[in-house]
């Protein structure tokens, strides 16, 4: 499952997988309260996701066993609407909101369990992905993304030698 932290301090549970399979299911845990409510629904069922949250209280939320799909939940409405498809199938990958809106994915598990050497830019606003013209130097599963000062984007980890890279989102590549 993810667990994402929101602008009120609440924690969205999105997905992961139980005895029977993939979920499709939220939960939105409030820690002044200590308790948990039922969130929306999700369109697919998803592990192995990421989920972004945005400024504005809405989650993206990014493929996982549910390959290429999208959506975003909007969870003061109680609704979920799809975002386009990726490029690649991809699950275990890393996701980051980049300062100017639009969310960075990298690296990953094709749907036959390949690792990734790709990148995606989602751009909020045109609700589309964008493929990133060049590759990492290495494969990531599950890398760590920092969005430092200046808007670059460490991809930190994901890999067997211990490495780092950047995304340049003025250069819009991989260096």
């Amino acid at each position: 499952h993810s667990a994402t932290l929101l602008a009120d301090g609440r924690v969205l549970i999105a997905g992961g997988r139980n005895g029977g399979g993939s979920l499709s299911t939220t939960e939105i845990y409030d820690p002044a309260a200590g308790v948990f409510m039922t969130g929306p629904s999700m369109n697919v069922a998803r592990a192995g996701h990421s989920a972004t949250s945005f400024a504005n209280g809405r989650v993206f939320i990014a493929g996982g066993e549910a390959g290429r799909s999208a959506e975003i939940l909007d969870l003061g409405a109680g609704t979920s609407a799809p975002a386009g498809s990726m490029d690649v199938a991809r699950s275990m990958h890393s996701a980051a909101l980049l300062q100017d809106g639009r969310v960075l994915v990298v690296g990953g598990r094709d749907a036959n369990g390949n690792e990734l050497t790709s990148g995606e830019i989602f751009d909020t606003a045109a609700s589309a992905f964008s493929t990133i013209d060049n590759d990492l130097k290495v494969s990531r599963v599950r890398a760590h993304l920092r969005v430092l000062f200046d808007g670059k984007v460490q991809i930190i980890g994901g890999s067997n030698d211990g490495s780092m890279e950047i995304y340049d989102p003025v250069f819009a590549g991989f260096g």
